[in-house]
This record gives structure tokens, C-alpha cells and sequence, in this order.
């Protein structure tokens, strides 16, 4: 009912706005973030949409107003903010200005949406006329008294010299809490903006701590550091750090990255395959290369050629406009040499893998231009094509973590492989193993949607040390859980790597292109078989069955509503078991390392990634039912496998790196 409360049916001058509240959310939450309005955080569409309707020359001017509130001269974050703005639009956000919504966004082309880029535009232009007063070194964590005109300016924030490409630099900062009352501070940053064009992203950034508490009159020190990417053009770059809890705390951060790169090996250039004349989707490749006549995307192509370079942001432009699957075959066949890495990955997997209707679009999250798509390709015992790296973009995944009784049994699976199975060690005396097994819906993947299940062991190499294979377990269940927290992260690259491995015991697939009996290329052991997702409600069901419609598994829960309901478990658990938790920030590289053989086969090793992680929920008695009359579930009822915790994944993305 909110939406409907700001957006009524008819405003004067804007025909059909209601339709388009979620863009203007979206696009205003932007804004707040690139300009300083004082009180940011009660800048809504509801209150730009009176600056951006009105009309006649009694109308307020709206980039006075923003100028006159915002005291900080930020040329280098304003004076880019219509460029960053259209970069949002070509992602979704908003829809390019001049180009072609986005499928099935209504949205997408509204003119007020296009009057907010203009305003960005006209601040942006009008800005150096109006600059304010300059912001001292370090804010204060005070707020601004209401009765007076005065609005303090942003702090200006950098590191104490120049950063080389490839170095890693700090920035610290004091905050003291002033007011009466005691505040809780979450710092965040927008990614820095070069002057000269690029960025540094966000995700790069660390804040420590990445959560602060202040009592009244007590200080803190903020150190921020980033990483700067081996490949930054040297200039200046700037953006916004802002401090949520406090919407008036604000500071201008910039870092001035020096010429002299850091010396790096060349990354070499992937091999990439033909594209083929029939594609894994069964279409026809056109033999001629689209021109000036080649429809919208061609034309599109041409027009943003005329730089040289076709980069991430000109391919979701692409995406966005009216085309056929050969459309997208001719670009990357007449623009090879022009695209980048990451334009050319989103192109390929288009035209391998559409994105599938009424399915929300993960596909440019940040993992995903970390790991390109190159253009390899696969071709299967059945002679289907299909893209060599295994990305998943979106889905429900659910997890049981439990323990097996039958140590033995578990062990013999594991047997000549050079792994066993990790144990834990109960207080009355007992040994179990950590068992693991998964369920997924896959609704948007570079094979295409498809389902699974997996039949995890939770294993360490044979020659660990009995004091890091075994840990103590204090009764709760949640110690089940703890082997997938218990690894090594790297705050310059933002990542975690798991300790103990996930040895792949079973996999039933939903896909014959996934299974290609005798040359599976991660070993694992995979069967057909089908998983069934129902929704009643918030209730989920997963139904598992093999190949032969056997029953599996069925398994069935409600998700919980508090994501953080389980932490304190969790940290009973670890204390008990000596293991040191801690906080991954948003965003941080999740790596777990696979291990699978088919029989007595060879021994293959990969990665699975992913920057999400699941919610996690104690399992009831009714939560989860295997059936011994199928080889799966005969297999965990034999070795006396007892779930004690349910992880949910309600939008499961990552990669899976090594394949041989």
C-alpha cells in the first residue's frame, strides 16, 4: 500500500506514473547516494517528483535548491553523476536515454524517468557556479542543529600519499559521537569515479571495523583500505563514503593513483572456439554480417564502435535492444576484436543461453566479470554445444547439514581417493561424520535451467592430522555446519577459502546435457533424475526422485524470517568446537573446493564459488523423509544420516572454476 500512497493514479503531467514506482525508488535511492542533500536519507520519488513536474516560470529551480543544500564542491563526483546514471540505465535501473527499454519494462522509457537524468545532467553542468565552502579533514558524528541555516560540509578524505596500480592503501579516519543517545554506524562507499573516465569499485573496498557502535561522546578510529586493480588508468578518483545510521554523515574520498603501474604478467588472451554454425539452441547462424541495415542491435553495435572499444556497460546496452538470436552472432563475429573480456562474455552467454522469461537478471553481478565467459565451447557424447564454463545465475537452493553414525560406511566411499570423511566427536564419546545433501532449482544457468541433487561428504586428505579431521561437538547440531565456516580470508581480495573440501558423492541432474556418461568432465558421478519445487505460500517442498521415478528425498520448510536467528547457535557451537568465527563483509568471494571420482576412476578437483551464502534453520522432525527405495536414499540410510540444520539460498549464483 505505500507505493500505491506515492504514486496515486493521476499526477498532473505524468500520465501512467504509477507503473513507475519501482524504477523511480531505484533511480532516487541513486541519487541520494551520488548527491550530498542534507537528510538524504528523506530524499524520496515522492519529493523529487514536485521539483521534476513542475512547470512555468514560478517553479522553484531544483538544481539552486540542490546546490544551496549541499555546501561540498564534489566536481569530480557531480560532474560524472549523469554519465554513472546512464550506466545504472543501461543495467536496468533506468532505460538508456534515446535507446530501447528493456523487455517487458514498462517502465523503462517513462519521461519523467528521463527528466530525472536531465536534472542530473543540469546539476552536473551548473555545479561549478555554485560551489560551496570547503569541508574540514575529519567529520564530527554530530547531527546539525535544526534551527540553524547552516549545513556542514563533506569531509575530504585521502591516504597520506599516492597509490601505484596493484598496491594496496589506507585511509583513516576519527568518529565521535556527539549526540546524547548512542548511535550503531555501518560504514559504505559508491564506487570511486576517475576524472579521466573508469572506476574503482566498492566491492574493493574494506572497512574495519565493517560495524561501529558509539556511546555518547566516545570516538572511534575507521580504517578503510582498498586495493587498487593492476590495470587502473592513473588519475584521481572520488566518491561518497557514508555512514548509515546517521543519514548527515558524509565524506568525499579520493585516492590519487600514480603512472608508474606495478609490474604484473600479462593476463593471456582465452582461446576461444568459432561460434558455430548451429548454435546449442538450434538456430541458424546468419552467414551475413549485419550493416547499417542489420536491425536495431547491429545498428547499436555500430554506433557505439565509433570509440574502438566495445566495454561491459555497451553490451548491456545491446542486450537491451529489439533483437533475434543471430543478431547477437553477428556482433560478436563483426566486433571480435573490439569487445572486451567482460562485453564479449555477456554476448556469448545470450546467445548460447537466453535469459529466460520471468526471470530476474543476476547475470551482472560482480562474480560473474570475474570469471568471463570465453567463448569455449563443449560439445557432448549427444552432440550438443554448450558453453565450457558452468555459471548459475539464479535459483532456490536448500542444503542439510547432519551427521552420519555409520563412520565406517562413509569412509569405504572415500576409500583410495586420498580424502576422508571429517568427523566430529560427541561428549558422550560417539564419532559421526558431516554429511551433507542438496537440492536445487536452477532457473537461469549457461546450460540452461535445470535441477539437481548432491550427495556431499564433508572430507580432508588422508594425511591431515587427527586434531584438525576430528572436532569436538557440543550437542546443538549447528557443529554440522561449522566446517563450511572454518577457512582463510583475504581482505585484499575480498575472498574465503573453505578448509575442508566437499567430496561429490552423487549427483541426479534434470539435464541430459550435464550428463555424458563416461566423459563426465568433473568426475563427479552423475545420474538422470528429477527435483520438484512446490510453493504453498512460504513453504517450500523439494521432491527428489532418480532416473527410474524412484522416491529420494522429500524435504519441506518454511524459510525463517530472521536471517540471524541461528547466529547465536552457531557460536556456541564454534566455541565449543575452538573454531574463530567472523563476519564476511557483503559481496565477499565464498571458494569451496570440490573433489569427486567416478568408481575407481580418477580423482578430479574444482571450485565452486559464489557470494552468497545461506540462511540457516534448525530442522525439524518432519523437515526432511529419504526413501530406501532408491540407491540414493538406501545410500544415507545406511549410513545413518540425520539432518540437523537446513541452509536456503533463495537467489543461489556462482561459478564453477578448474574444470578440466
Amino acid at each position: 500500500m505505500q507505493d500505491e500512497l506515492r504514486f496515486p493514479e493521476e499526477v498532473p503531467g505524468a500520465p501512467g506514473l504509477s507503473r513507475a514506482g519501482p524504477s523511480l525508488d531505484q533511480a532516487a535511492a541513486f541519487l541520494q547516494r551520488l548527491t550530498p542533500f542534507p537528510n538524504a536519507g528523506s530524499v524520496e520519488p515522492a519529493s523529487l517528483l514536485p521539483m521534476l513536474l513542475q512547470r512555468g516560470p514560478a517553479a522553484s529551480n531544483p538544481i539552486q535548491e540542490a546546490a544551496a543544500a549541499a555546501s561540498e564542491p564534489a566536481p569530480s563526483i557531480v560532474s560524472q553523476a549523469a554519465a554513472v546514471l546512464d550506466e545504472e540505465m543501461a543495467k536496468g535501473v533506468l532505460a538508456a536515454r534515446g535507446g530501447a527499454a528493456t523487455q517487458g519494462d514498462a517502465n523503462a522509457a517513462h519521461p519523467v524517468l528521463r527528466q530525472m537524468q536531465d536534472f542530473v545532467e543540469n546539476l552536473a553542468a551548473a555545479w561549478p557556479n555554485l560551489q560551496g565552502s570547503v569541508a574540514p579533514a575529519v567529520p564530527d558524528a554530530h547531527q546539525p542543529s535544526a534551527a540553524s541555516s547552516h549545513v556542514e560540509p563533506l569531509a575530504r578524505l585521502k591516504p597520506r600519499a599516492g597509490v601505484k596500480p596493484g598496491e594496496r592503501t589506507t585511509i583513516s579516519m576519527t568518529l565521535r559521537n556527539s549526540e546524547s543517545r548512542p548511535v550503531r554506524l555501518v560504514p559504505a562507499a559508491t564506487d570511486l569515479l576517475g576524472a579521466r573516465g573508469g572506476r574503482i569499485a566498492a566491492s574493493l573496498l574494506e572497512f574495519t571495523p565493517a560495524e561501529m557502535a558509539l556511546a555518547p561522546q566516545e570516538q572511534k578510529e575507521l580504517v578503510i583500505s582498498a586495493t587498487i586493480p593492476a590495470d587502473t588508468a592513473p588519475g584521481c578518483y572520488s566518491g561518497l563514503l557514508v555512514a548509515r545510521g546517521l543519514d548527515y554523515l558524509r565524506a568525499l574520498m579520493t585516492i590519487e593513483v600514480a603512472g608508474n603501474a606495478v609490474a604484473s604478467a600479462p593476463r593471456p588472451s582465452p582461446q576461444r572456439a568459432a561460434i558455430p554454425e548451429r548454435m546449442a539452441d538450434g538456430f541458424p547462424m546468419s552467414r551475413k554480417l549485419g550493416g547499417a541495415d542489420g536491425g536495431p542491435m547491429m545498428q547499436e553495435a555500430l554506433h557505439l564502435a565509433r570509440d574502438g572499444e566495445l566495454g561491459n556497460s555497451d553490451a548491456i546496452r545491446l542486450l537491451q535492444t529489439q533483437r533475434r538470436p543471430e543478431d547477437i552472432r553477428e556482433v560478436l563475429a563483426r566486433f571480435d576484436r573490439q569487445l572486451t573480456p567482460e562485453a564479449r562474455s555477456k554476448l556469448t552467454l545470450a546467445a548460447f543461453a537466453p535469459l529466460p522469461e520471468g526471470v530476474d537478471n543476476q547475470r551482472y553481478e560482480p562474480i560473474f566479470d570475474r570469471y568471463p565467459i570465453s567463448g569455449r565451447t563443449y560439445t557432448t557424447g549427444g552432440g550438443s554445444v554448450v558453453l565450457s564454463e558452468v555459471q548459475y545465475y539464479n535459483g532456490e537452493m536448500v542444503q542439510l547439514h547432519g551427521v552420519c553414525a555409520n563412520v565406517a560406511a562413509v569412509r569405504e566411499a572415500l576409500a583410495g581417493s586420498g580424502y576422508k570423511p571429517m568427523t566430529m566427536k560427541h561428549a558422550d564419546g560417539r564419532e559421526s561424520a558431516i554429511v551433507q545433501f542438496w537440492s536445487h532449482q536452477l532457473s537461469d544457468t549457461s546450460l540452461r535451467p535445470y535441477n539437481a541433487m548432491f550427495l556431499i561428504v564433508v572430507a580432508v586428505s588422508d594425511d591431515t592430522p587427527a586434531s584438525q579431521a576430528c572436532m569436538r561437538a557440543d550437542g546443538s547440531g549447528a557443529s554440522s555446519v561449522l566446517p563450511m565456516l572454518d577457512g582463510h580470508y583475504d581482505p585484499g581480495r575480498r575472498s574465503y577459502e573453505n578448509r575442508a573440501s566437499l567430496y561429490f558423492v552423487r549427483l541426479l541432474d534434470s539435464t541430459r546435457v550435464a550428463i555424458d556418461v563416461g566423459r563426465e568432465r568433473m568426475g563427479t558421478d552423475k545420474r538422470p533424475g528429477t527435483i520438484e519445487l512446490t510453493r504453498n505460500g512460504q513453504q517450500r517442498t523439494f521432491s527428489v526422485r532418480d532416473g527410474a521415478g524412484r522416491a529420494v528425498a522429500r524435504i519441506c520448510f518454511t524459510p525463517a524470517e530472521d536471517s540471524r536467528a541461528f547466529a547465536a547457535d552457531l557460536a556456541r557451537a564454534a566455541s565449543t568446537a575452538g573454531i574463530a568465527l567472523r563476519e564476511l563483509p557483503r559481496g565477499t568471494e565464498c571458494i569451496y573446493p570440490g573433489v569427486a571420482r567416478i568408481g575407481n576412476g580418477p580423482v578430479s578437483e574444482w571450485q565452486w564459488r559464489s557470494d552468497v551464502t545461506p540462511r540457516f534453520q534448525p530442522v525439524q522432525p518432519d523437515t526432511a523423509v529419504f526413501d530406501a527405495g532408491s540407491e540414493e536414499g538406501q545410500t544415507l540410510i545406511r549410513w545413518g544420516f540425520e539432518p540437523k540444520v537446513l541452509g536456503y539460498i533463495p537467489n543461489v549464483r556462482g561459478v564453477i572454476t578448474g574444470i578440466p
